[in-house]
C-alpha cells in the first residue's frame, strides 16, 4: 500500500512535444531516467521483497507541482513506457476532513479542464477522464483505500492522476504471480 501512495499522484503540466513530462510513450527506462536528471529528480526502482513487481518494471521518485511535493511514477512494460502518474499524499496534513480531499481533487480537476477542455467521463465518485489526441488518456481520481495498521481496518485517501499511452490496456496493470 505505501507503494501505491508513492506512485499515486496528481498534478498538472503542459504538454508540449513530449508525451509526458520531459519523455515520450515506448521510451526505456533508462532514457526516462536521463531525461528527468534535467528535472534533478532522481528515480529508483520499485521492488516488494526485493524483486521486481511482475512483468510491469517501475520508477519511482518525487517532483514538485504547483508547489506540492508529489510521487512520480513511471511504468514500462518490455522495457517501454505505457504509462506515468503523479501521487498526491496528503496524509502528511493534519486533521484534513473529506471535504479537504474533495477540495483538492476539484482544484486538480479545474487545472485539467483549462488545459484540456470538458472531460469526456466525469463522474460522482470523483473520477474524471479526458481522451487526448493520438490515443493516450489522461484520469484523474480520488479513492478511498482500506488499510490494515496493527489489525485495525481504516480508510485512508488517495488522490492521483494518470497519463495512459495510446498502448495501453487494462489487462497490461494484471501482474501475474
Amino acid at each position: 500500500m505505501r507503494y501505491l501512495l508513492l506512485l499515486c499522484a496528481m498534478c498538472c503540466f503542459h504538454l508540449s512535444a513530449q508525451d509526458f513530462r520531459v519523455v515520450n510513450w515506448g521510451d526505456s527506462p533508462e532514457k526516462v531516467k536521463e531525461a528527468e536528471k534535467s528535472n534533478k529528480v532522481k528515480l529508483n526502482e520499485v521492488k516488494i521483497g526485493g524483486k521486481p513487481v511482475g512483468p510491469i518494471y517501475m520508477l519511482s521518485g518525487l517532483t514538485k507541482q504547483n508547489k506540492e511535493q508529489v510521487g512520480l511514477g513511471y511504468f514500462f512494460i518490455n522495457d517501454s513506457l505505457f504509462q506515468a502518474q503523479y501521487t498526491y499524499n496528503l496524509l502528511g496534513y493534519n486533521n484534513l476532513k473529506i471535504e479537504d480531499y474533495v477540495a483538492h481533487y476539484n482544484m486538480i480537476k479545474q487545472n485539467l479542464i483549462q488545459q484540456h477542455g470538458k472531460p469526456s467521463v466525469d463522474t460522482l465518485d470523483y473520477r474524471a477522464e479526458w481522451k487526448l489526441e493520438g490515443g493516450a488518456t489522461i484520469e484523474c481520481v480520488l479513492e478511498k483505500n482500506l488499510v490494515n495498521s496493527k489489525g485495525i481496518p481504516s480508510y485512508q485517501m488517495s488522490e492521483f492522476v494518470l497519463y495512459k499511452g495510446p498502448n495501453y490496456s487494462q489487462s497490461m496493470m494484471k501482474l501475474k504471480k
